[in-house]
């Protein structure tokens, strides 16, 4: 059994490296109670999918054997991290003479590690092995004793996420072809895609589609508060050169998409005016992100957890789905997903006393929403038994020509959204429990599933994910 990690070895810059390690035992193999202690069954199940509904149930926490459980699988990494000798600060060449180096350099040498998690079907936690999705996303950083003042060693950034193509509100047609030609290319030499026509048009056809939602987003004004950061879609391509959105692609062949917000002048704002479809979603992709960007703040508010964990909340990540007709939603687990959004605060405001994030407090007026509701979109017909769920929790459903949306009440969500802020202080501070004098946590990333209830559970090894809470170490 081999374990994957990313390592990264920082010169000027952070470069991804892929480690092995063996004789790593599988943590799922007994996938059963017996195999050891496992997490409540309402924070791993879905109450549409036969989990957990009464009060005590959703309330439940994980006992300390399961926090014991937890801490040594953080301990594994941060153990084995802080053994590590740090880099000389002097270098000798074959000669033994001193080497001369420029007043900015830094030698290579390992500057964090990412390790992937996950939640089985039974409620066990463990590392992630080859396949599956990962429930939790640790990062540990090498703790410097004493800062450098050496110009040009600012400190470097880890490279969570993958290498992606940066799109710009502005692009044409014809420089978006220009920029995923070199993913084209490559796919054929290496002879992963056959047909070299059908995966270009395809991923084409993907890069104007993400390139029309980025320029609706960069239409979205600015706030004070969580707003509309960015936007990514991973996609998944086989060897027929089709090219698909999803949100569990396993090992599957991906190519990665981002927007980010840009730069706008208050006396250049957008002017040409929106026509038809385009008209359509913008209206439904603000008054989304608004919803968002408010409900963000209240969970904050409510999930006092976090100010003891030692993390802040530093992305909100949410999957949304797009129906023909222009509607925009959380996108269900069961179907595909059209893209992340990310919402972010300015400069990533730490939380406040009052437990929120670049916001003041929390009025009544802004509790009190009850008349509201949160969108969820699935591209795949629900089953018999979710429509008597929604039906039974007052959940509206609608059915259209390519999708279904379901009418999640705004305080559901809000409660879900709420359960997740406090699991994923849950497992921050837990990692930052077996914090070395080297060594320490200082990013988590924990991902979610979002009922069609507005209840939440941490996504299982196998299941699926719509949305995402990143938690950096507040101190750091």
């Amino acid at each position: 059994m081999r374990l994957n990690l990313n390592a990264m070895c920082t010169l000027t810059g952070v470069v991804g490296l892929s480690l092995s390690l063996s004789g790593c035992a599988n943590p799922f193999a007994n996938d059963t109670p017996r195999g050891g202690p496992t997490l409540p069954k309402s924070w791993y199940q879905l109450p549409e999918n036969g989990g957990p509904q009464r009060t005590d149930e959703r309330q439940s926490r994980p006992t300390e054997e399961m926090s014991e459980a937890v801490r040594t699988a953080f301990s594994v990494h941060t153990g084995a991290l802080a053994e590590l000798k740090e880099t000389p600060a002097v270098e000798l060449d074959s000669r033994f003479d001193l080497v001369l180096r420029p007043a900015n350099y830094t030698p290579w040498h390992l500057d964090g590690m990412i390790a992937n998690f996950a939640v089985s079907g039974g409620g066990l936690f463990g590392p992630l092995m080859l396949d599956g999705e990962a429930s939790v996303k640790a990062t540990w950083r090498r703790i410097s004793k004493q800062k450098s003042d050496r110009p040009g060693l600012a400190k470097s950034s880890v490279a969570k996420k993958p290498a992606a193509f940066k799109f710009r509100s502005k692009m044409t047609d014809q420089e978006i072809a220009k920029m995923l030609e070199p993913a084209v290319r490559s796919a054929v030499a290496t002879k992963t895609v056959r047909n070299e026509r059908a995966f270009r048009h395809n991923l084409n056809q993907q890069g104007k589609s993400f390139a029309r939602m980025a320029r609706l987003m960069n239409r979205v004004p600015g706030r004070g508060g969580w707003h509309l950061h960015g936007y990514e879609l991973k996609l998944a391509f086989n060897a027929q050169g089709q090219v698909s959105a999803t949100m569990g692609v396993g090992g599957s062949l991906t190519v990665y998409f981002r927007w980010e917000e840009e730069e706008r002048s208050p006396f250049l704002q957008n002017t040409e005016p929106l026509v038809g479809l385009d008209e359509v979603l913008y209206g439904n992709l603000l008054a989304f992100t608004r919803t968002m960007g408010s409900l963000i703040p209240e969970a904050l508010n409510d999930a006092r957890e976090i100010l003891r964990s030692g993390f802040e909340l530093r992305e909100f990540m949410v999957g949304v789905g797009v129906t023909v007709g222009g509607d925009i939603g959380v996108a269900s687990v069961e179907g595909s997903v059209d893209g992340k959004i990310i919402f972010r605060t300015p400069k990533n405001v730490a939380a406040t006393d009052h437990g929120l994030i670049g916001e003041t407090s929390v009025t009544g007026q802004q509790l009190d929403r009850g008349d509201e509701f949160v969108t969820m979109v699935t591209s795949i017909a629900p089953s018999a038994q979710h429509l008597v769920y929604a039906k039974q929790i007052g959940t509206n459903f609608q059915l259209l020509a390519d999708a279904g949306v379901y009418r999640i009440a705004r305080s559901r969500f809000r409660s879900g959204m709420k359960d997740a802020l406090t699991m994923g202080a849950y497992f921050a501070e837990q990692g930052r429990k077996e914090d070395t004098a080297s060594w320490k946590l200082t990013e988590l990333e924990t991902e979610f599933q979002a009922s069609i209830g507005g209840d939440v559970s941490v996504v299982t090894v196998n299941g699926r994910g719509n949305f995402a809470l990143n938690f950096g170490r507040g101190s750091l």
